[in-house]
């Protein structure tokens, strides 16, 4: 009796360990999981076959080496973007001005890529990309600044230089940079030397990039003191001024650094792909980018991961409305819907409840079976 009572309370422990350590990634998981049985309805209300559209989904996706790699090209500049916004939001900012950030690397990357001449390709790629990162940084740090100093609304603010960023590239590109003979918005091609190297077909090594930064982000977050003090001051601007951290300069170094990688995002599409600036290029990456985020429960490694499946998603989103007659308009509604879900963790809990899916029900269905052993 008492080896049976030890035992139970080991893996009462167990349980309760288990699901402190599991419970966000399985209400995440959940959330995904009734968004795609959400979108599966409104294609049935619409007069779409679900079974079809998601066996296109998949197809696009991941159903052959071209369609994998077309994913992976998808994800990267979300997984980036995506990344911005997760280093911003444990800073205690939310950053939506990512896109714009993107653009600003995309443009600078573009002009030196092909003003700059003479470097080799080791040299001219990275002054490419540090130049993005750069001026990325310092539109994402203007948001910080504006915030610390004059406590201006940081989303407010955000919002504006979108829009004033956006603008301004296309009267550059349209005007005073546009290439000679483009039918487009568009400047002039870079350099060759200034192309990131190809892996397989259009896939270049961003992709490494954009795989190899979050894992520095990361590292950053968990190991250095800088980490540790934007983290702190997320949480509580108070708790870290009482600490003796100086949190208007440790968000402002977030915002710059935030800021940064959506500007790498940017470079990497131009140095990696376009080979130009074209106007009006993104299709909303920075945006996507907060999808991403929330799906990664705002985790730098997480946003690996969701990043790879919202690249999936809006890869697979071609092969469906090409060969099934499904708008792409759909994938957009289901990625809509995961952060509906995923926002609202409560629903997530409470379908758990009913299903039995929690650490009380647990342990109560083992202490049950332990009182009719004990019988």
């Amino acid at each position: 009796m008492t080896s049976l009572t030890a035992d139970s309370s080991k893996l009462k422990s167990f349980i309760a360990a288990f699901f402190s350590r599991a419970k966000k990634p399985l209400y995440l998981l959940m959330s995904l999981t009734l968004a795609l049985l959400l979108g599966a309805v409104l294609l049935y209300a619409t007069g779409h076959d679900p079974g079809l559209a998601f066996r296109m989904i998949l197809r696009g996706s991941v159903g052959s080496r071209n369609a994998f790699l077309g994913s992976l090209s998808q994800a990267t500049p979300i997984i980036l973007t995506g990344l911005a916004f997760v280093v911003a939001l444990k800073s205690g900012i939310v950053n939506i001005g990512a896109e714009g950030q993107l653009y600003v690397g995309a443009m600078t990357a573009a002009l030196v890529g092909h003003y700059v001449s003479g470097l080799p390709g080791f040299i001219h790629v990275p002054l490419a990309i540090l130049a993005a990162c750069i001026t990325g940084g310092l539109a994402g740090a203007l948001i910080a600044f504006l915030k610390v100093k004059f406590g201006a609304h940081a989303v407010i603010t955000a919002i504006m230089l979108n829009h004033i960023i956006i603008n301004f590239m296309s009267y550059l590109v349209n005007f005073p940079l546009l290439a000679e003979g483009a039918m487009v918005g568009s400047t002039e091609r870079i350099q060759t030397t200034a192309r990131l190297p190809i892996l397989t077909g259009r896939l270049s090594i961003g992709i490494l990039i954009a795989l190899a930064v979050p894992i520095f982000i990361w590292f950053m977050f968990r190991y250095t003191q800088t980490g540790f003090e934007m983290q702190v001051t997320g949480k509580s601007v108070d708790a870290a001024n009482t600490a003796g951290i100086r949190t208007g300069r440790r968000m402002i170094q977030a915002l710059f650094l935030s800021g940064a990688i959506a500007g790498l995002a940017g470079a990497i599409e131009i140095l990696g792909s376009m080979y130009r600036f074209i106007d009006r290029f993104s299709p909303g990456y920075g945006f996507d980018g907060i999808a991403v985020a929330f799906l990664s429960g705002v985790n730098s490694i997480g946003v690996i991961l969701s990043g790879i499946f919202f690249g999936a998603l809006t890869a697979g989103s071609f092969e469906m409305d090409m060969f099934a007659r499904i708008p792409v308009d759909f994938a957009m509604v289901i990625q809509a819907m995961v952060i509906m879900l995923v926002a609202t963790p409560r629903l997530a809990e409470y379908v758990a409840s009913r299903f039995g899916i929690g650490k009380n029900k647990m342990i109560g269905l083992f202490k049950n079976k332990s009182s009719r052993k004990g019988a």
